[in-house]
């Protein structure tokens, strides 16, 4: 028993950790239809493939799903006890950064500080999958 709950455990802070120090700019990744449409035009499926090829996809995006909302609320425990900290970090190194800045550059270095902003609240909204 004490081994399932290192195991669960040490799954649930490697995921927090990865999704919290992940780079921000890293594009976010294919969209799941995308990524099929991708796949099936670099494979030149057929209609049959294409059918089967879905019913596969939609079987593994189901289970994926039921497994991630098992670890979502372990995820999200662990989270909220680091983020605080992350966020005074964060802003606390903007603000430094600001300081070496021309007026010019501040303005630019805001616009990407909101761009980046709206891209964490999208994947985090779409619950890490865009």
């Amino acid at each position: 028993m004490f081994l399932l709950g290192a195991f669960l455990t040490g799954g649930a802070v490697g995921y927090a950790a990865t999704r919290t120090f992940s780079p921000s700019n890293v594009p976010v990744q294919l969209t799941p239809a995308e990524m099929r449409a991708e796949w099936k035009r670099q494979l030149a499926l057929s209609p049959e493939q294409i059918e089967k090829f879905d019913a596969l996809y939609n079987g593994r995006r189901t289970t994926f799903d039921s497994i991630r909302a098992l670890y979502t609320p372990a995820v999200d425990s662990i989270r909220a006890i680091y983020q605080p900290a992350f966020d005074s970090l964060r802003i606390d190194n903007q603000q430094k950064v600001m300081r070496i800045l021309d007026s010019t550059q501040q303005a630019t270095y805001r616009e990407m500080i909101e761009k980046d902003k709206k891209r964490a609240d999208s994947v985090r909204k779409a619950g890490g999958q865009k």
